[in-house]
């Protein structure tokens, strides 16, 4: 076959060792005045770290101490040393990088046992959680010092907990006057005083455009019956240490069962725990009488405070229901059904009870009770139901198309109404500890998707698919079983190929681990095969993400993507934020954009199209570089590039990455098993760092035999802040023959960083690519699962046609391969154990060329399946597969190798 596979990969790092004096650097004491925080905002904390030296050496020029929250510092604080050599704080620099605070020294200082490093007045944004790790990194270079340890510890800051507070209704006095008093508490219940803005600000200013403000309790009062009028008294028994303010005036019910708010700013005087505010009322009805057993309907208490702008806010809302009781008691209860959860458009699991009994409380038979849907458009089973001798009553709930707050009723007569509340969801996350998402499924115009859910485990492993509209509402749900080692497929079927063109994406749940594929294919109306096609793994959910971004104008025949299309879907039942950052090779951001992901919603675009993107690309020849990009709340992505109309992956990156602990514990080398040159083939390699230091790369080829060798992308290069290197194989030895045979790359580098690999096909006769693979780097592990196909040509179908398969052996000893062949069921029906690869060698075959498996695949009308690849020592492997075009087929790594 005239598509060879070549090979690029990067090795794991030998981590180096020797042996280590008698002496250590070591955090003695670690003081942080510990202060509890009601919520995430800013609300700032002042830290002390102590630092001693026990060494008989000197620590170097360079070295350096950090203190990483993982969230921003608001000031930097100060350093003070008691070392004879400290003669000046100047000896110290104090940087701040984002989340980051790092003393650096700048003098080579002698330190003694008991000499003691202070940093004070450190404040910090308090998402951080309190919590921050201590690193010393002592390896600055003098003459004649040893090698230094170091010992990192957690430096709780801040202890930021979620509210917890206690509603108590306390109504007083029997319900025979005209106006019944009832108060209500709203109590702390744990040992922390409430914060006032005074206090908020004497701790340092807020950030640039922050503020603190006063901690504020939010009552809510709801379905306040018509004529009823709640009047605020007092807070004469609140805890003396809260001084309460409110703008509340008298609020009467005048057009059926309304909602009024009651904002209180409290003031903290003492930093007394556990204050307690009581807010006295008075409840006055029509006619100079209170009916018995009257609600006011139900009070929700929200506690805030230090509260600042694009800053989430973290509390917890108490429902309480307010009632003027008395000795009467109510002839209408609910039982159960009340404060459910479920989908839109579902029934909610229980049904809705209520209990009709006299004024002793003894059941009354034979009552007729109505019931309805009266917000939130659900419906009821039952309109009315007669008790029945313990005095039940109860109908079937459906909530209806809109999520939010949904309410039924039931009534017993024109005064005695219960009101049953609902919360409905737009989706329900399939309840399994293993999630994956696929964030684009794509149907019509002549587009066919399909998901392959392979089985990582030896085990039967229950799963559930939900598919999901671009609006967030559940088209289908699937279920199934997987067999050990076993495999599902999900297609949007050749039927709705050139049906009008759906958008949609799923989220896949399983009892234990999962490999999930999507595969992309395009085909004009009339043809047999696809004209392109496209394969990605499915992702998981981030909120920081980096893709490599490359453009180029129309007619430009380079290796580059014309365009990169996005698909992004919102794991969150709150809307996301999504802000885009188009950054170029130097790591500087050139536009920048930003729109809202509806909750559960989708969406999918070309990033060249969006107006802010358009307006900078027009004027471009050629760009490279990345798109950053940030979610307020977590997202899955999937990335598509377009080269002269042929597809492939854009994979995407993950910036979670502790940037500031990489020189201290350096990233493993990133491997790409695969890099073809010649033959009509041609390579680009795209370099991303993930990171905002300077970091250098090394690069080092290897040819099948292991042997180091030359290559178009040199040897090292260092990669700018947040910068990109892309290299490309020379145009004029794309139609070489294969002199050096498939080759694979190791990278190693200071900092974290991420890897595109694209390979395109062209004939000598074509002007532009006729095939285009897009992948990222793979891994190393002895234990890989491949979703693969077979199908003759004539069959027509979505099927990969043949696989091609490259591994890279990243160990120094012999690496024996061994390749499983399995059907859906997870029953094995070929195996090949012919590949031997030697130290840090190389192969790449087609795997149904295979003896083993050519022998069953000519049996076979058309096979679908996984291949298991199992090696001695740790491999890379680059999956191929061709139907029209070549697309990448995912591997993935099977946990604890499969035990």
């Amino acid at each position: 076959m005239k598509h060879k596979l070549a090979i690029l990969s990067l090795v794991l790092l030998v981590g180096l060792s020797f042996s280590l004096p008698a002496f250590a650097v070591v955090v003695f004491q670690v003081s942080s005045n510990v202060r509890s925080i009601r919520q995430e905002g800013t609300t700032e904390a002042v830290g002390t770290v102590v630092l001693a030296a026990i060494t008989n050496g000197n620590i170097g020029a360079g070295s350096s101490i950090g203190l990483d929250y993982g969230t921003k510092l608001i000031t930097t604080g100060t350093v003070t040393c008691s070392a004879a050599a400290c003669v000046a704080p100047a000896n110290f620099i104090l940087t701040t990088d984002e989340s980051v605070l790092m003393v650096t020294f700048v003098t080579t200082v002698a330190f003694q046992a008991g000499d003691t490093l202070i940093i004070t007045g450190a404040r910090i944004d308090a998402n951080a959680f309190g919590v921050g790790t201590i690193t010393a990194d002592l390896s600055g270079k003098s003459p004649g010092l040893f090698p230094f340890t170091f010992s990192s510890t957690s430096v709780p800051v801040a202890d930021v907990r979620p509210q917890a507070t206690t509603v108590e209704i306390n109504p007083t006095g029997p319900i025979l006057t005209t106006i019944q008093s009832f108060s209500i508490s709203v109590a702390e219940n744990f040992s922390q005083a409430l914060t006032s803005a005074t206090d908020e600000a004497g701790l340092g200013p807020a950030p640039s455009g922050g503020t603190t403000v006063d901690s504020v309790v939010e009552l809510t009062f709801s379905d306040v019956p018509v004529g009823v009028t709640i009047s605020l008294v007092d807070f004469a028994d609140s805890s003396s240490t809260l001084t309460p303010t409110t703008m509340f005036t008298d609020f009467t019910a005048d057009s059926g069962s309304q909602t009024t708010v009651v904002d209180i700013a409290i003031t903290a005087t003492s930093t007394t725990a556990n204050e307690t505010l009581v807010v006295n009322f008075t409840a006055s009805a029509p006619d100079a009488v209170i009916p018995p057993g009257l609600f006011l309907g139900s009070v929700t208490v929200t506690l805030a405070g230090g509260t600042a702008p694009d800053v989430p806010t973290f509390v917890d809302n108490t429902q309480g229901t307010v009632r003027v009781s008395g000795p009467t008691p109510s002839p209408l209860v609910i039982i159960s059904g009340n404060g459910q959860i479920g989908t839109v458009g579902t029934e909610l699991p229980q049904p809705l009870i209520v209990k009709v009994q006299d004024e002793n409380g003894n059941p009354v038979a034979e009552e007729t009770v109505t019931f309805a849907a009266t917000r939130g458009g659900g419906v009821v089973s039952e309109a009315s139901a007669t008790t029945d001798a313990q005095g039940m009553a109860q109908t079937r709930a459906t909530l209806g198309p809109e999520p939010g707050t949904h309410k039924f009723t039931a009534t017993l007569n024109p005064r005695t109404v219960r009101t049953f509340f609902a919360s409905a969801r737009l989706i329900q996350i399939p309840p399994f500890p293993f999630t994956r998402v696929v964030p684009h499924i794509v149907a019509g115009d002549g587009f066919l998707t399909q998901i392959a859910i392979v089985n990582l485990a030896e085990e039967e492993n229950p799963i559930q698919i939900n598919i999901l509209s671009q609006a967030g509402d559940i088209v289908r749900t699937e279920t199934n079983t997987l067999q050990p080692s076993g495999r599902a497929n999900v297609s949007t079927g050749e039927a709705r190929r050139f049906a009008e063109v759906t958008t949609e994406w799923a989220i896949v749940g399983s009892e234990l681990p999962v490999g999930v594929s999507v595969f992309f294919d395009v085909r004009l109306p009339g043809s047999e095969t696809p004209g392109t096609a496209a394969g990605v793994s499915a992702t998981k959910s981030l909120r920081t993400i980096r893709l490599p971004f490359a453009f180029a104008q129309a007619g430009q025949a380079q290796t580059a993507p014309l365009t990169l299309g996005l698909a992004l879907s919102n794991l969150s039942g709150n809307p996301s934020v999504i802000d885009l950052d188009l950054l170029n090779v130097m790591g500087e951001v050139v536009v920048q954009d930003s729109f809202t992901l509806a909750p559960f919603g989708q969406s999918a675009f070309v990033l060249a199209e969006r107006p802010a993107f358009d307006a900078f690309l027009r004027d471009q020849h050629l760009f490279f570089g990345s798109v950053a990009i940030k979610a307020s709340e977590p997202i899955s992505v999937i990335g598509v590039g377009s080269e002269s109309g042929q597809f492939f992956a854009v994979p995407h990156f993950s910036q979670a990455v502790s940037c500031f602990l990489a020189p201290l514990f350096p990233p493993q080398p990133t491997i790409i098993p695969h890099i073809a040159e010649g033959g009509g083939w041609a390579a680009q390699i795209s370099i991303t760092n993930l990171c905002t230091g300077e970091n250098p790369v090394r690069i080092e080829v290897f040819d099948q035999a292991g042997i180091p060798v030359e290559s178009f992308l040199g040897s090292d290069t260092i990669l700018l802040p947040r910068g990109t290197a892309v290299f490309s194989s020379p145009e004029g030895e794309r139609f070489d023959a294969f002199p050096a045979g498939p080759r694979w790359a190791r990278l190693t580098s200071n900092l974290p960083i991420g890897v595109q690999v694209l390979l395109d096909f062209k004939s000598a006769s074509s002007e532009a690519p006729t095939s285009a693979v897009g992948a990222s780097e793979s891994p190393p592990s002895t234990h890989f699962a491949l979703p693969v196909a077979f199908a003759p040509a004539a069959t027509g179908q979505s099927a990969a046609l043949t696989v091609g398969l490259a591994l890279a052996n990243v160990s120094d000893s012999t690496n024996e391969i061994l390749l499983k062949l399995v059907d859906l069921l997870g029953r094995v029906v070929a195996e090949e154990s012919s590949i031997s690869l030697p130290p840090q060698g190389q192969a790449a075959v087609l795997v149904s060329n295979l003896p083993a498996f050519k022998a069953f695949l000519n049996s076979q009308p058309e096979f679908s399946g996984t291949l298991f690849v199992i090696a001695s020592q740790p491999v890379s492997p680059f999956g191929v597969g061709f139907f029209g075009s070549a697309f990448a087929i995912p591997a993935f790594a099977i946990p604890n190798g499969g035990q």
